[in-house]
């Protein structure tokens, strides 16, 4: 690889017309201007190399059209070489600018041209929350940036018409007012959020508005305010200046009922229109695992495939539309543009969190229901309902281990050890002052550590000789854990001693003289019948050797594929509206436990399991 980028620069400064070295980068000069010829280094993306030299991502697509099509680590790129391009590529490291809303400033004569503030993109933040936060329309943010067409990315900064807001109120004003009148709806049996939205010719979030509560749960008999035009109500025959009048039944509150609904397991009448699901994973398209970074991806794609033929062979008709998504920021906006995707009824996917926010964005836009399989990580499930997130929170992982420390294991010596060079950004470092604060709030005991290098443990951590001795790190990561391993190997003789551990170091190999444990949404005993009959079925269908890591993403990908289509066929694409809680589901390695995080946000699955060795 190294040769072959060698080889294309080489190529190029062959042929440029008049070349100079310039701050490191080769400059090329272009009928008068000159050009920055940059080569790309891996896992850099156009808006991050924008960003780097002072200029645009549309002059960058410009300038590079095979830039559309996503970079390669050694592709050269032309950038125009402004006056501080390279002053701002010498000094990309400096902290970033203060997120902030500031004026333009525009000494043009006055125009009835909008003015403008300029608004720089949050870490994470999606367009959506930017529409709301601005009341404007997605679809106005994008008339003036075209850029936003190639997707959303922190640092940008966008342009926002100052008349917006006021406009938008007035807007609502002149609807509430002249144009609309509101009307009451009685909910009546197995009636849903979205058959009333049809009834009326409304957008289910208009009714949301309206009746917050009515998307965790419809009483029977209970009161919609709906909002339609006096051209709808005159449709309906009823008076325009009146509410609508409906027959009222007797309100009746309907108790939550467990239901359950793990798969599809009898022969159902064909279903006339396929569902169409989208998975969206970095993943070679073929029957063969070829690379081992995307392995256990290829294996959680296979494991669905497996319940997908099995819902086709009881009559389900099924649509799957793969994707492969890779890892960058561009390649994934490249795939949500493809016109196939807005008319699927399931997403699952993508893989990497850095590709989430571009995923959720889609899926609100859209209103398609979405299953986020491996992150617990996903900035805007509080705000988006129409995401599934299968990890559990770490705030639920949190409230898990704090229980097991102050009832089963509440009189041990709990010691918090923090190595002093861990990031912040770390996700255990959270989690680990998380579990501290809510046995706080217990009144739970315990000691806390603070470790300067790998010498300090021995005269840091005061092991107790009676009592089980609990050692809780601040890191996700055991690379950062593995040198303090044998202090603990030497002192497990003479003490007892429990290291709570993340559940992905199951998979390490090192050699512990002490006991450990975990916490997983993955259960710790498999019922052999059923886990029997799944690996003999894979056999049957991949020429595969079986992964013998702890989870099995092929399983995972059998389980939520099951319950995604079970879903699916007895409750339609918007299968959650109206829910408080899905319905429960028994999978061979995971118990599915989706529960809704607020009454506009999506579904967290909230199932733990204790893992001992």
């Amino acid at each position: 690889m190294k040769a072959f980028q060698t080889i294309v620069l080489a190529l190029i400064l062959l042929f440029a017309t008049e070349i100079n070295a310039q701050d490191n980068y080769q400059i090329k000069k272009i009928e008068g201007k000159e050009y920055i010829l940059y080569p790309v280094e891996p896992g850099e993306g156009v808006y991050g190399i924008a960003r780097k030299f002072n200029v645009t991502a549309k002059e960058l697509f410009e300038l590079n059209t095979d830039a559309n099509n996503g970079l390669k680590a050694g592709q050269i790129l032309l950038i125009p070489k402004l006056k501080d391009a390279a002053k701002a590529a010498a000094t990309e490291n400096k902290p970033a600018i203060e997120t902030a809303v500031q004026p333009v400033v525009n000494s043009a004569p006055k125009t009835d041209a909008p003015e403008y503030i300029e608004y720089m993109v949050e870490k994470r933040q999606t367009l959506f929350a930017i529409s709301r936060k601005f009341e404007i329309s997605q679809d106005d943010l994008k008339k003036y940036n075209p850029e936003l067409e190639n997707g959303l990315k922190t640092g940008m900064v966008l342009r926002i018409p100052k008349t917006t807001a006021a406009e938008n109120s007035k807007t609502k004003k002149i609807r509430k007012d002249t144009k609309y009148i509101n009307i009451k709806h009685i909910v009546k049996p197995k009636e849903t959020l979205y058959a009333i939205s049809k009834l009326y010719n409304i957008d289910v979030e208009d009714i949301i508005k309206l009746n917050p509560t009515a998307l965790a749960s419809l009483i029977i008999g209970s009161e919609l305010t709906i909002q339609v035009s006096k051209e709808m109500a005159a449709s309906l025959n009823q008076p325009i200046d009146k509410p609508i009048e409906q027959e009222k039944p007797k309100p009746q509150v309907v108790a939550p009922e467990i239901q359950y609904l793990t798969r599809i397991t009898k022969n159902i009448k064909p279903t006339a229109t396929p569902f169409k699901i989208a998975i969206l994973l970095p993943l070679v398209i073929e029957n063969v695992k070829t690379d081992a970074v995307n392995e256990r991806f290829q294996e959680f794609y296979a494991g669905f495939l497996m319940a997908a033929n099995e819902a086709k062979s009881k009559g389900v008709s099924l649509n799957i539309i793969t994707f492969d998504t890779e890892k960058s920021e561009e390649k994934i906006t490249q795939v949500l543009q493809n016109k196939d995707l807005k008319s699927v009824d399931l997403i699952i996917g993508p893989a990497y969190s850095n590709q989430i926010p571009y995923i959720t964005e889609f899926a609100i836009a859209n209103k398609i229901n979405t299953i986020i399989p491996f992150s617990s990580k996903v900035s805007d499930i509080t705000d988006n309902p129409y995401l599934l997130q299968f990890n559990p929170s770490r705030k639920t992982e949190a409230e898990y281990l704090t229980n097991i420390l102050t009832q089963q294991n509440k009189n041990d010596n709990v010691i918090f050890i923090n190595i002093s060079d861990i990031s912040t950004s770390d996700s255990g470092f959270d989690f680990s002052q998380d579990v501290r604060d809510l046995l706080k709030s217990k009144n739970r005991n315990f000691n806390f550590v603070e470790l300067i290098n790998e010498q300090s443990i021995q005269n840091s951590v005061f092991l107790d000789k009676e009592k089980n001795n609990i050692i809780i790190f601040n890191t996700d990561k055991f690379s950062s854990v593995y040198p303090y391993l044998s202090f603990l190997n030497a002192n497990a003789l003479n003490y007892n001693i429990t290291l709570y551990e993340q559940y992905s170091w199951k998979n390490q190999n090192a050699q512990v003289k002490f006991k450990s444990f975990s916490i997983a949404p993955f259960k710790p005993l498999l019922n052999d019948v059923d886990f029997n009959n799944y690996n003999e079925l894979f056999k049957n269908n991949f020429n595969w050797k079986l992964s013998s890591n702890n989870p099995r993403y092929d399983v995972l990908g059998y389980d939520l594929g099951n319950y995604s289509i079970a879903m699916l066929y007895e409750f339609g694409p918007q299968f959650g509206w109206g829910k408080l809680k899905l319905p429960l589901a028994s999978g061979i390695q995971s118990y599915l436990k989706f529960e809704r995080t607020s009454t506009t946000g999506g579904f967290i699955n909230s199932q733990l399991y204790l893992h001992e060795k």
